[in-house]
């Protein structure tokens, strides 16, 4: 569908027409940011390390996030009929929010890597609430609205991927932050707490949102953490690991096994749903409706 077969309301006007570079820029002082945090080499990641940090490859999955973003603003640009702003009920609302995550995003960036762990923790803790609507509304729109997979995957998915993974990076991001506050390593009940919370929360979007998406990113978080060496700990620390490593592995499990039902469930009730309104459609006269053939009132024999 063109720009031009859009509704009149789902054009891009006024703000509309300037925010989508807006955002483009941002995303790239977002991303100048981020290498200049990083650039001071890893040592924030090394000294606050937690024992619920999954293991490196997991972080890989800001290279697919950061794909998915360029292709999500260069479609709002450049053709926003397949644009997730431009088909929500609130178009410059979401995007000014989008710009908001940018600028919390290399703020948390910034304040992390200069070891203010306590303010990079409230950093990316806003940085959530600012996704959370633009999360919300993806999967609220995807209950009303025909399913698209152009606009799916040039543009929705990116905010899925973005605000699942940013669910765990703020869980993880707490357990640097209470363990600054504890002055070590933290029981393992207490790790068992967060991980809990955040398994209740994908396993909610899963369900309750309908959206695979967070978890198969939840998954792919608890796998790695299920992954990680825990060699690198020693004696009592070590036996914690090797504990929330076990939780974490079954944990991926039933995120991994709920996706495949909930699937199973959706596709199900589909095909039922077509077939019920088959069912319930009146047989045109002349065609056979089990057995009998349709005809008329006060129609000759």
């Amino acid at each position: 569908m063109s720009s031009s077969a859009l509704p009149s309301h789902q054009l891009p006007q006024g703000a509309s027409l300037h925010l989508p570079l807006v955002n483009a820029g941002l995303f790239l002082l977002q991303l100048v940011f981020t290498w200049i945090g990083f650039a001071q080499g890893d040592s924030a990641q090394l000294k606050y390390d937690t024992l619920i940090t999954p293991a490196p490859y997991a972080f890989s999955i800001w290279g697919l996030i950061y794909v998915l973003t360029f292709v999500a603003l260069g479609v709002d640009i450049f053709h926003p009929s397949l644009s997730f702003f431009t088909n929500s009920a609130k178009p410059d609302v979401f995007r000014v929010l989008f710009a908001l995550s940018c600028i919390t995003n290399a703020g948390w960036c910034l304040l992390f890597n200069n070891e203010y762990v306590n303010l990079a923790t409230l950093d990316i803790t806003l940085l959530w609430l600012v996704l959370l609507p633009i999360y919300l509304f993806a999967n609220y729109e995807r209950r009303i609205s025909a399913f698209q997979w152009k606009q799916f995957v040039c543009s929705e998915l990116c905010f899925r991927v973005y605000f699942s993974w940013i669910s765990a990076a703020t869980a993880l991001s707490w357990a640097i932050t209470f363990q600054q506050i504890a002055g070590g390593y933290l029981s393992i009940g207490s790790y068992l707490a967060l991980l809990g919370t955040l398994l209740v929360f994908v396993l909610t979007g899963v369900v309750y949102g309908e959206d695979p998406v967070i978890g198969v990113v939840g998954a792919w978080t608890l796998i790695a953490l299920a992954d990680k060496n825990a060699d690198a700990f020693q004696g009592v620390d070590r036996e914690k690991v090797i504990r929330i490593q076990a939780a974490a592995s079954l944990a991926a499990g039933v995120v991994l096994a709920m996706v495949i039902v909930s699937a199973v469930y959706r596709v199900v009730l589909i095909r039922l749903n077509r077939a019920a309104k088959l069912v319930a459609t009146t047989p045109k006269r002349g065609y056979r409706s089990y057995g009998a053939v349709k005809t008329t009132s006060g129609s000759s024999p």
